[in-house]
């Protein structure tokens, strides 16, 4: 009998405790729930028949996307395998493949960014990226917070305006084909 009780006790009081704190959590608006650092977990296109594709950073990328209080923010996100160089890049330039092959490895920029009117979402707002096209753009995702992880969705976009060539065939994708890009991080505590 006193189990049942002790126990009983510990669940009314794990329910007084957890639902002021999600209740709060859920009254909190989006800027102040995506503020921190979060680890990317999965970067995945989606095709319009819902096959998905790790194009992009395959299957584990690495990097961070970080949301300040002041209205900043950075993401760096590596590929995997990180491309490399045969040899000492500072010594002897790298052959075109594996410079391409290293640029489009690795993508970075950072800015300031808003929440949409919605509510709903984010815009980005580049100053400063690895890709100098970028510089002054402003990029729409929306965002879906689900307990420690931020999943950031892009617009669709029309695959050969973006990828390579080469990419879209090993991959058996049209230029032509509409995909939207899933990211999903995890907060760092």
């Amino acid at each position: 009998m006193r189990k049942v009780i002790i126990f009983a006790v510990a669940i009314v009081m794990s329910l007084t405790f957890t639902l002021p704190i999600s209740a709060a959590f859920a009254q909190q608006s989006l800027k102040d729930r995506i503020i921190g650092t979060w680890k990317i977990i999965s970067w995945e296109s989606l095709r319009p028949d819902g096959q998905i594709v790790n194009i992009w950073m395959g299957l584990h990328p690495t990097g961070l996307i970080i949301y300040q209080p002041n209205g900043y923010m950075a993401v760096q996100i590596m590929a995997d395998p990180r491309p490399t160089f045969v040899q000492n890049a500072a010594t002897s330039p790298p052959p075109y493949d594996e410079f391409r092959n290293a640029y489009f490895g690795y993508y970075a920029y950072w800015g300031t960014y808003t929440i949409n009117d919605a509510g709903t979402g984010v815009v980005h707002n580049v100053q400063g990226s690895e890709r100098p096209i970028e510089v002054g753009r402003k990029y729409e995702r929306s965002i879906s917070l689900d307990g420690t992880k931020l999943v950031i969705t892009t617009p669709s976009y029309k695959a050969g305006l973006s990828l390579a060539h080469d990419r879209l065939e090993s991959m058996q994708i049209s230029a032509d084909e509409q995909l939207v890009n899933r990211l999903t991080f995890e907060r760092i505590e």
